[in-house]
């Protein structure tokens, strides 16, 4: 009698911690399958993603109204292109604006006329994980009309927004919206050439080379 109880504890003693060790290393061995699936594709869209190029000024602290206002006084009266960077994700939106103080409010204050992907970020992140990068300024005559300024600033937009690939971009599109095409016409390159203050277009960065966050 006393032979088979110690028999039967033996056996059961060797096959259930056996079997338990067996699920609780097949469960281990999901998990970290899992964390490594994550892992991989998280480093694979990083690889894909470039560092900030070159750019004239950025403005940190985006939460607090008084850096928005000061976006909205320094670029009023000019033309700039822009970026809305998450210093998370390293993920971008990418701009162009002839009224910049407008644009901004909607991007940044009242999400009106804004981009979806990005307005969903800023809610996820919050507006103190974002920078503003200002990629050039446009002064121009203010006799210039709407869709003069456009056909001037929106070859701008495009340049940057073909640096990113497009994985790190927010934006929907693409391809800069110009109602006047993408060709300038001679009057056009006439008035750029002529209106045109130049402090920055998007060929010498007024910063020199320096670079944000790579």
């Amino acid at each position: 009698m006393i032979k088979r109880y110690l028999w039967n504890w033996a056996s059961n003693l060797s096959l259930k911690p056996s079997t338990s060790i067996k699920l609780r290393s097949i469960k281990s061995s999901a998990k970290i399958s899992i964390r490594q699936f994550h892992s991989d594709a998280k480093t694979q869209r990083s690889k894909e993603f470039i560092a900030l190029p070159p750019f004239i000024e950025s403005y940190s602290e985006l939460e607090k109204s008084s850096t928005i206002e000061l976006i909205r006084e320094t670029y009023k009266d000019k033309m700039i292109v822009y970026g809305i960077y998450n210093n998370i994700t390293n993920q971008i939106y990418i701009g162009s604006s002839i009224e910049p103080s407008t644009r901004v409010y909607n991007h940044l204050m009242s999400a009106r006329d804004s981009n979806g992907y990005l307005q969903s970020s800023i809610k996820t992140y919050g507006l103190s994980s974002f920078t503003f990068i200002v990629f050039s300024v446009l002064e121009v005559s203010k006799d210039l009309s709407k869709l003069e300024k456009k056909d001037m600033i929106i070859p701008l937009e495009q340049k940057h927004l073909d640096m990113f690939p497009k994985s790190q971009l927010y934006n929907f599109l693409y391809v800069a919206d110009s109602k006047l095409g993408s060709m300038h016409s001679e009057e056009s390159k006439l008035l750029m050439s002529k209106n045109s203050i130049g402090k920055n277009l998007g060929n010498i960065p007024a910063n020199k080379g320096k670079n944000f966050l790579s």
